[in-house]
């Protein structure tokens, strides 16, 4: 097998409204129109060459399902220390960083239904 392309990762959200004010304003993100067999609930967002994909999900469910983790969307940005300051100003729970550690300058968040996502600058 040879993998050519990563296309997309899915995140379960319990409100869709609240998740795509976060992952377009907060994050930056550009949405982009959801496939139409997915239905309402789903957001779509660009995310350089791949997709961000949000399903409005039961979460109280989740911690039974297998899909909750300490799993995570990592992003790059160009100025971390800026988007430190972003994302403090719009309220958003910091877990960790900003630090530099495996070589990397990062920091890691939580949207708003408390999935991990790691922002860092190469």
């Amino acid at each position: 097998m040879q993998v050519v392309n990563f296309d997309h990762t899915m995140i379960p959200i319990s409100n869709a409204l609240r998740s795509k004010e976060f992952y377009s304003k907060v994050l930056g993100l550009k949405q982009i129109q959801s496939p139409k067999a997915m239905g309402p609930g789903t957001l779509w967002f660009k995310c350089a060459q791949s997709h961000l994909h949000l399903v409005e999900t039961d979460l109280s469910a989740l911690p039974n399902s297998g899909l909750w983790s300490k799993r995570h969307v990592a992003l790059d940005v160009t100025d971390l220390k800026k988007a430190a300051r972003e994302l403090k100003q719009a309220k958003v729970k910091i877990d960790k960083g900003p630090v530099t550690e495996y070589g990397l300058f990062r920091l890691f968040c939580f949207d708003p239904d408390g999935n991990r996502i790691e922002i860092r600058q190469k």
